[in-house]
């Protein structure tokens, strides 16, 4: 079986069912002809534990592929964002069965006590990066260039 590329770009979304057990939503960008494998390696991970509990097989992991003529992914996200951030331009909470300012508080409640990350992007340029150098002078960038060009080592870990 081929390996998926792991230049893929997504976006997690995690949010509570009724009895509190994380719920993902995953908008994720991959190559074409990688998605019959990337489904079959997320299946796995999804029924790699009680395969065999009932309802498993079709409650535990569900692909949905957006079509473009129909919805957009920015669309398909933006409604689980905010459905858990304020509920702006949601109004019902289908799955929660409340007004989605209600549920949003609820959501955020849960994700804060059991220190769950409710939205995750993954796969796009590391932030780590942008931070450092936003704490770095002029002096100190300039002084970094240069060591990167003499490829000198010491000085260019060396960011105080």
């Amino acid at each position: 079986m081929p390996l998926v590329q792991r230049r893929d770009m997504a976006l997690l979304v995690a949010e509570p069912h009724y009895d509190a057990t994380s719920h993902w939503h995953i908008l994720l960008f991959i190559p074409k002809g990688q998605e019959d494998t990337l489904t079959e390696v997320q299946r796995g991970y999804a029924l790699a534990e009680d395969p065999f509990e009932p309802g498993a097989a079709k409650h535990r992991f569900e692909v949905v592929v957006i079509d473009p003529d129909r919805a957009r992914a920015t669309g398909y996200v933006a409604k689980y964002v905010a459905k858990n951030i304020d509920g702006y331009q949601v109004e019902i909470d289908d799955e929660a069965a409340l007004h989605t300012s209600i549920s949003a508080i609820r959501a955020a409640s849960w994700a804060s006590v059991w220190d769950i990350w409710q939205f995750q992007p993954l796969g796009g340029p590391p932030v780590t990066v942008w931070r450092e150098l936003k704490r770095l002078d002029k002096s100190d960038l300039e002084s970094q260039l240069d060591a990167k060009d003499t490829a000198d080592c010491h000085r260019l870990t060396a960011i105080h």
